[in-house]
């Protein structure tokens, strides 16, 4: 997902990046919100368009979100019921934020924890969410920042 904000002035750089962007067919979710398909060419379009914004002056921002699959009362649920890992990044090449959700089944929390520990990443929150999901997943909210 990319996330872009440019001021009024920008309007050619506004129309660049709308174009280009309808272009290549990306799910639109609002002003300035595109959601991408994972193919090659949507990655392209959308690592020239969030350069583009930056190199405008404005702000882009990048959202990956995974989806995982449960069971709920026998119905099959997964990333729409709220069953998915996201990571929202913002910044520059020189100071970064992250923050988002693992989800993890039981066996995972301690290796998930722990890679975002040696990693540098807080841990803001453990806990499960979803009652009565097959197999039980917890979520672990995370954040964290870097500078060059």
């Amino acid at each position: 997902m990319l996330i872009s904000s440019l001021p009024d002035q920008a309007q050619t750089t506004r129309m660049r990046l709308w174009r280009a962007l309808k272009a290549a067919g990306p799910a639109r979710c609002g002003d300035g919100i595109c959601v991408f398909p994972q193919t090659d060419t949507a990655c392209s379009v959308f690592d020239e368009q969030a350069t583009q914004v930056i190199a405008a002056e404005s702000t882009a921002k990048v959202m990956v979100t995974i989806w995982r699959v449960g069971n709920m009362h026998g119905m099959k649920i997964g990333g729409s019921m709220g069953l998915t890992t996201w990571a929202a990044f913002s910044g520059s090449d020189l100071a970064a934020v992250t923050d988002g959700d693992f989800i993890m089944t039981a066996g995972e929390v301690q290796p998930v924890l722990h890679a975002l520990r040696k990693a540098g990443i807080h841990i803001a929150a453990l806990h499960n969410l979803i009652m009565g999901v097959k197999p039980e997943f917890f979520f672990a909210h995370f954040r964290a920042k870097a500078m060059l």
